[in-house]
């Protein structure tokens, strides 16, 4: 380190100070987003019978489904009726499709030789072209009212969470869908950023979630290509299990862009004033164990528990108190150095 000149060596100490040195911490580099956890793959479930009343609800919100599984019975009892109904009717066209099949057969011989006219014959063979379209009619009907049955149980497509409940006992179908279901119950955070942060994210970054029971974390998994109403950026991170989030929670998170190792110094060393931060560093004079004090400016990095990032060399020696005393190029005597120093 540079020497001072012989008027700073010459000048008494004005007090007698303990010095430190910063030290090299692990610091987290992270960006804060205020955000939401929301399912990351939602299935809405509605019945495929429309016009059905709801007989039983078989699950609530928070329960827990596996695909395959009955969320909703409806009451199927019309449905009933109608099938019985068509069963008959389709019964019925089969014997009149039999009839007319027979009637044909029995008077094409008769064409042949004359016996009935032509007129006569077409109105057989129309007869039982008109019992055929009859019974394929009633045989589709059958197939849907069979499959309206068939579906007066609402199913769950996918195992997971229920999220949303929109069915309640007597109330009747329609095209709204009536369970929400979220995929394997996985969550995801979505934290908004400005478009000049987006330059920062990667994808499998993870992101901190701090919850008063315990932290959880997210790994990004995309980033919004557009930017949403209020002209941010959606970040999309994967929550790992927990127990302590649920969807719909608004949570501040912590994306984690880089971890280093820094210069640091305790938080208490940095002095403040009118907007700069401050430290006092010393420099060898000619004599032993007397220093001249200078007060230097520095920029503060993020914070790692009570110690903080600044822009200072290890070999800094920085006095731990009483600097707000001294003036520039005051000379001082070191009566301990901290770890690190040697003065």
């Amino acid at each position: 380190q540079n020497k001072q000149s012989p008027t700073a060596q010459e000048n008494k100490p004005v007090m007698a100070v303990e010095t430190i040195s910063p030290t090299t911490t692990p610091i987290t580099q992270f960006l804060s987003a205020d955000g939401v956890i929301v399912g990351k793959t939602l299935a809405n479930v509605g019945a495929k019978s429309g016009g059905l009343a709801i007989e039983a609800v078989m699950v609530d919100v928070g329960d827990t489904v596996k695909a395959g599984q009955i969320l909703a019975k409806l009451d199927d009892k019309s449905v009933t009726e109608e099938l019985n109904m068509v069963k008959a009717e389709l019964t019925q066209a089969r014997a009149s499709l039999d009839k007319a099949t027979a009637d044909l057969s029995r008077v094409e011989p008769l064409l042949a030789i004359d016996a009935i006219s032509r007129e006569q014959y077409d109105a057989y063979k129309t007869a039982k072209i008109q019992a055929q379209a009859t019974l394929d009619m009633l045989t589709a009907k059958l197939a849907n009212v069979q499959n309206t049955q068939q579906n007066s149980h609402v199913i769950a497509p996918v195992s997971g969470l229920i999220s949303e409940k929109n069915a309640d006992v007597g109330m009747l179908t329609g095209s709204g869908h009536l369970f929400s279901i979220i995929k394997d119950g996985t969550l995801e955070w979505q934290g908004n950023i400005s478009p000049t942060d987006g330059k920062h994210i990667q994808i499998g970054q993870l992101v901190e979630l701090q919850n008063d029971r315990q932290n959880v974390l997210a790994k990004v998994s995309r980033l919004s290509p557009v930017a949403n109403a209020s002209r941010e950026l959606t970040v999309h991170a994967t929550l790992e299990p927990n127990s302590v989030l649920h969807a719909g929670m608004y949570q501040t998170g912590r994306i984690i862009l880089s971890a280093q190792n820094l210069p640091t110094l305790p938080q208490r060393v940095i002095t403040r004033s009118d907007g700069m931060d401050y430290v006092w560093t010393l420099s060898a004079t000619d004599k032993p164990d007397l220093y001249q004090a200078t007060r230097q400016k520095v920029t503060l990095g993020n914070r790692q528990g009570d110690m903080v990032a600044v822009d200072l060399l290890t070999d800094a020696l920085v006095i731990k108190e009483g600097g707000n005393f001294l003036q520039d190029g005051d000379v001082v005597q070191v009566v301990k150095a901290g770890e690190g120093a040697t003065p």
